[in-house]
């Protein structure tokens, strides 16, 4: 009763905050064996994975439309974003993905990626990244997600997803699982549980994931896009990321699954909104009162700065994307319009360094 009533607190203040996006930093490591060729994952396809995780999550994924009528009122925008860490727990650059050689075939149970006295790689600061680790797990396809957000973490907190996903440049054995599957692990390390299975052996039609507005399933979608085994009048939720269906098939959340993650966002995981390791300058925000001169904030991608000095503007993977000069005398009356909107919808960081070297940095919100 203890544990509801605090995750009901938590989901009280998810509520209120809607309309704020929040930002988690990621940290991936690969884990690779050279017997098994392409499990040293490029890094270029683990940046198309954190791409596809932004869309998924800010519901800027083009097939949500394909959602059946019935549940379309339900898709939701989670206002969950995530960013490439740009320093390492020491406070030095990073391109925040490590690579790891070793002599482990494979990792079961999956937690064993994530410590080097079993063969892994030790995870970064828990309460200031997500770690995702990419290895060869024993049953290929697969991904794990560490202990739900309000159990004790230790070393082993994070998600892992098999390197047959994360690599798009290899033959996949199961071509229905691809980069979605970061996606639906990343939703497992904010506390959402599958749509069905999660509870067996529960009896059929149970609420397995304890989210008011999903559908009860009878039994799993086995790699299927339909599924007649349903329980409610709408049908099964065939489409949405928590489910066993094929990736062409997954391409939604709920309202309620929204709530639920950002209730362990601003709950027990709501160290990783404060962290400060994706900002370009290795330091936090400090641009406390600069909606004084930085405005509208947030806009549809256009912006005003009334300052003096350099702007430099780079994405959630640490790419710039904008700077731009402007300096005149002391005392000068000065105002720049900082167009980005060519850009898409997002959070973004932006460096102001003006006249008299005062760097100021924060964020600028297209919406």
């Amino acid at each position: 009763m203890k544990k509801k009533f605090v995750y009901l607190l938590f989901l009280f203040a998810a509520l209120k905050l809607q309309a704020q996006v929040l930002t988690v930093p990621v940290v991936f490591h690969v884990v690779y064996n050279t017997t098994y060729p392409g499990s040293n994952v490029a890094d270029t396809f683990l940046l198309q994975a954190l791409q596809e995780m932004n869309r998924d999550f800010r519901r800027l994924n083009p097939d949500w439309v394909n959602t059946p009528a019935v549940w379309q009122p339900l898709v939701a925008d989670c206002e969950i974003e995530f960013c490439l860490a740009v320093q390492d727990p020491n406070g030095n650059p990073t391109t925040g993905i490590t690579h790891t050689s070793t002599t482990e075939a494979s990792f079961s149970p999956a937690e064993f990626v994530m410590w080097s006295g079993t063969g892994g790689e030790d995870a970064w600061d828990t309460d200031r990244y997500f770690n995702i680790w990419t290895c060869r797990l024993v049953t290929p396809m697969d991904a794990y997600t560490s202990i739900r957000p309000w159990q004790a973490f230790g070393v082993f907190d994070g998600a892992v997803v098999d390197y047959r996903i994360a690599n798009k440049s290899i033959p996949s054995p199961g071509a229905w699982y691809q980069h979605k599957m970061f996606s639906t692990a990343t939703a497992g390390y904010l506390n959402l549980w599958g749509i069905e299975g999660d509870c067996n052996p529960a009896p059929p039609c149970s609420d397995c994931d304890t989210v008011a507005d999903t559908p009860n399933t009878k039994y799993g979608f086995l790699n299927m896009c339909t599924n007649t085994d349903s329980c409610t009048p709408g049908g099964p939720m065939s489409m949405n990321f928590m489910n066993s269906s094929i990736d062409s098939c997954r391409y939604m959340f709920t309202l309620g699954q929204k709530a639920r993650m950002r209730a362990a966002l601003l709950g027990p995981r709501s160290s990783l909104l404060s962290s400060n390791v994706c900002s370009p300058l290795g330091i936090g925000e400090n641009n406390t009162g600069t909606s004084n001169f930085i405005y509208p904030n947030p806009s549809s991608g256009i912006f005003t700065v009334n300052a003096k000095g350099d702007v430099t503007v780079y994405n959630l993977l640490g790419e710039k994307v904008y700077s731009q000069t402007l300096r005149q005398a002391q005392g000068d009356s000065l105002s720049m319009t900082v167009d980005l909107s060519a850009q898409p919808k997002g959070v973004y960081f932006y460096q102001l360094i003006d006249n008299e070297n005062l760097i100021i940095f924060g964020k600028m919100i297209i919406q």
